[in-house]
């Protein structure tokens, strides 16, 4: 979508968001909130790879369709894209994407309801607390926030000059 964006490539920006759409309508998880690390279609039974993200000592081990393993980054992208189609399209779907991603964020991913000031960058597929984690993101939520800024304030700036 940037580089649609970039470009000036309408047709090319619309193929991407209902890419974006489509990923989300597959990969997010309705019952537990989050999207999915990825999708193996039609896989029932698919043993994924032991997955130990680094500087961690998790060890997700996933069968299924789904591997359920969940990242803040995921969504920080989630939040990137949706923010972007919003501002671009004024799509209801990326409306309603934004606002679960967000909620599903707070709630599950911060850890301010417990008193401290980071968020979980990995967890399973309900997204239990997990103490004494050593890594943390230091790149997407920053990467989010000044994006968000930027969409935000070029959303503003023909309403505000209109008045």
């Amino acid at each position: 979508m940037d580089e649609a964006l970039r470009r000036r490539d309408q047709a090319l920006y619309g193929l991407s968001a209902e890419r974006l759409r489509r990923h989300l309508d597959v990969g997010w998880d309705h019952v537990f909130g989050g999207l999915a690390d990825s999708v193996n279609v039609n896989q029932g039974a698919y043993q994924w790879p032991v997955d130990t993200p680094v500087g961690t000592n998790y060890q997700f081990r996933e069968v299924g369709e789904y591997k359920w393993v969940k990242t803040s980054w995921a969504f920080d992208e989630v939040l990137n894209g949706t923010l972007s189609v919003i501002e671009n399209r004024g799509s209801e779907w990326a409306v309603r994407y934004l606002e679960l991603a967000q909620e599903t964020f707070d709630k599950k991913m911060s850890l301010k309801s417990r008193g401290l000031p980071l968020f979980t960058s990995f967890a399973e597929r309900e997204m239990e607390f997990t103490p004494h984690v050593v890594r943390q993101e230091n790149y997407h939520h920053a990467r989010r926030l000044m994006l968000s800024l930027l969409a935000l304030d070029r959303m503003i700036k023909p309403a505000a000059s209109e008045h």
